[in-house]
């Protein structure tokens, strides 16, 4: 750029040319412009043309001519030769045409000295044999606010020249290489330039460099056409360029750009749309490529490398994001026998796979960024190295993860702010807003500018509400007011961040000033506060509603002082502490479950209970019901009334009692273990005996 000003600077204005001043045109000084020259000769000279078409001319001496015309709509001028090394001339306000179709050459030909043009048209017939201006060995070029347009042959051609173009613009041009430039060994330097509709038969549909150096910034190519390079065709050329922007080109190689040997170095770059066999975006054919901050989306290649084609050469990837690229293999890069090492970029939303190695001659890296959406298997070719970065950040272990751009339908790849994408770049690398760099197009101290529409130093990506300067990551948010203040994306309703809002505004967190209190926390006997919100002071580790020192086994909900009790199953159900066994609470374990109870539903049967009345209950236990009676018949006699005996199998306690059994066989009552008949003799005797002793004491 310090060239190109230099350049300008060089040329002659009209208020720096001598005070010669001659008028072109009827009623005028001269009628042309030759005769103007030819009659002042060697002298430097200012021409303002009138209106109307005017035949061209030569400079052929040493002098400085500066020439004006009334409007580029109202002044033509015809084609322009300079041919002395010495030569300068400048042209403004005018257009520049050969309206007599008599030239079939260039409209300019700079053979030698220093042309320039400012506000100026140049207009071809689409019929000519030569491009529209050329600038020979050793000359200069600059044009400003210039367009050229409609030429079969190409807009410039530079050999050797230095050129400097500024708000240029290329429109319908064709030829068969470098249609809107053909640089050989030249010096060029771009500003706000712009390439429409360029078609080359061969290379380089909007610029072809073969040596030399070029270098430009806000540089626009749209619908470019070639064999190979359809926006740029770089032979060795040392080339650079910030802001440069490629949309819709076709090639067989390299629709946006065919690089090889050379140097190129891309910094801010958007390639989009770009449709070719191989490499979408770029093909890479030796030399090295550099680039960083890129947004390459949507490009296709039928056989392979939808975004980038690695035949030969290296390439550098520094920030980028490749979206919706896609091709049969590596929808994102596909490496043949060269090297790819991209770094802290993006791959999404493509087919083919995201990096491709297809030889093994080739090597490729894929270290700190994100692989997302990619159709086709594997997304990273075997071979493609993922190894952890400086900062120990893992690599393709953590790189399969949503980056959130803000919205791909319209072409916005910014990333939102809770993307995992911000801040996940390099330790070293840093954001123009000053914070650690993220990943991606937009990652990195020469990324885009983002927008800040409300002005309150928070760009898209950290201000999730960029319309409210009150609303940002640096404020402090005011709980419960229902606004994020922070940007946090956290409930408002959650003042300690523990994640369960405030009982008070419909949660269940009972102190939101302390994140160590809610219902997600474990409780600690002994501290006093209710740390789960549970109601309780003490762990309930069941949640049954009692705590652990009173609930006889907290580690089950159904066991509890209020619990239901389910007789027989082992469990102490309502932690009595009683037996499970012992259902009417008498003491005793049921008969049925290894017990001595005949009857564990009744309180008054058991084996130490007294059984006085012959009243059809067994309450000791000892199979019989009563103790035996003895009756004085009217005659004086004495019998002996038989005892009630409960029957076999009326109670299903008492079946077990009464079933047969050997002689001495044990009972679980307690009683004798001596035989039934034995026991009914031993009472008889004992009872006459008791008789006959109260007769005599009578």
């Amino acid at each position: 750029m310090r060239q190109f000003l230099s350049l300008l600077l060089a040329i002659p204005s009209v208020a720096s040319a001598a005070s010669l001043e001659v008028n072109i045109g009827e009623g005028g000084d001269y009628a042309t412009v030759q005769a103007a020259l030819d009659a002042t000769a060697g002298q430097d000279i200012v021409i303002s043309l009138m209106e109307g078409k005017h035949a061209g001319f030569k400079v052929s001496d040493a002098r400085q001519v500066s020439i004006t015309g009334s409007g580029i709509s109202d002044t033509i001028l015809g084609p322009i030769v300079l041919e002395n090394a010495d030569a300068q001339l400048a042209v403004h306000k005018l257009t520049l045409a050969d309206w007599r179709a008599q030239t079939p050459g260039h409209i300019v030909k700079v053979d030698s000295g220093a042309f320039s043009a400012e506000l100026v048209h140049v207009i071809g017939r689409g019929a000519e044999a030569e491009s529209a201006l050329y600038a020979g060995p050793s000359t200069s070029l600059s044009l400003d606010s210039t367009v050229i347009n409609g030429f079969d042959a190409g807009g410039l051609e530079a050999r050797g020249a230095t050129v400097g173009l500024s708000r240029v613009s290329f429109f319908d041009l064709e030829a068969d290489s470098g249609a809107g430039m053909r640089l050989e060994a030249s010096d060029v330097t771009l500003s706000e330039v712009t390439f429409v509709d360029t078609r080359a038969l061969t290379v380089g549909g909007a610029i072809y460099a073969q040596g030399g150096t070029i270098g430009g910034t806000n540089v626009t190519i749209q619908g470019a056409n070639a064999n190979l390079g359809a926006g740029l065709f770089l032979d060795g050329a040392l080339a650079a360029f910030s802001d440069l922007s490629s949309t819709t080109a076709w090639a067989d190689k390299g629709a946006h750009i065919f690089a090889s040997q050379g140097e190129l170095t891309l910094v801010r770059s958007r390639l989009e749309g770009g449709r070719a066999g191989r490499g979408g975006a770029i093909y890479v054919d030796g030399g090295l490529v550099r680039a960083q901050n890129a947004l390459w989306t949507n490009n296709h290649a039928t056989i392979g490398g939808g975004g980038v084609w690695v035949e030969h050469g290296d390439l550098e990837v520094r920030y980028a994001t490749l979206y919706g690229n896609i091709a049969p293999r590596g929808g994102g890069l596909a490496v043949g026998s060269g090297k790819a090492d991209l770094r802290s970029s993006i791959i999404a939303g493509s087919a083919g796979g995201a990096l491709h190695l297809v030889t093994s001659d080739g090597s490729a890296a894929f270290t700190s960024g994100i692989v997302w959406e990619i159709e086709g298997s594997p997304w990273l070719s075997a071979g493609v190295s993922t190894d952890p970065t400086p900062t120990g950040t893992p690599g393709i272990s953590q790189t399969m993860i949503d980056p959130q751009f803000s919205d791909t339908r319209n072409k916005d790849f910014t990333l939102r702010a809770r993307s995992p994408g911000i801040d996940a770049g390099p330790l070293s690398g840093i954001d123009p807003d000053g914070t650690r760099a993220d990943v991606g197009a937009y990652g990195g101290i020469l990324a885009w500018p983002l927008p800040d529409a409300d002005g309150d130093g928070f760009a898209a990506g950290r201000d999730c509400d960029d319309a409210e300067a009150a609303i940002n990551e640096g404020v402090q948010d005011r709980p419960y007011d229902g606004i994020d203040s922070d940007c946090g994306f956290d409930s408002d309703n959650d003042q300690d961040g523990d994640g369960v809002d405030a009982v008070e505004f419909g949660g269940f967190d009972c102190d939101d000033t302390s994140a160590a209190v809610s219902p997600r926390a474990t409780e600690t006997t002994g501290d006093l506060r209710d740390a789960d919100c549970d109601g309780l002071i003490n762990p309930d580790l069941d949640g049954d509603g009692w705590e652990a020192t009173l609930d006889c086994d907290d580690l089950d909900g159904d066991v509890r002082p209020d619990g239901e009790e389910r007789w027989y199953d082992g469990v102490d159900g309502d932690c009595s502490g009683g037996s499970d066994f012992d259902q009417d609470g008498d003491g005793f374990d049921a008969l049925a479950h290894e017990g001595t109870d005949c009857d564990d539903t009744n309180p008054r049967v058991h084996r130490l209970m007294n059984d006085e009345t012959l009243d059809g209950v067994d309450n000791n236990c000892d199979g019989a019901d009563g103790k035996a009676a003895v009756a004085e018949g009217e005659d004086g006699t004495v019998a002996l009334e038989g005892r009630a005996e409960a029957a076999p199998g009326t109670d299903p306690d008492l079946a077990a009692l009464h079933a047969p059994r050997d002689e001495g066989t044990p009972t679980r009552t307690g009683c004798s273990t001596a035989g039934d008949r034995g026991g009914r003799w031993a009472g008889a005797i004992f009872g006459l005996g008791l008789i006959a002793a109260l007769r005599r004491r009578r």
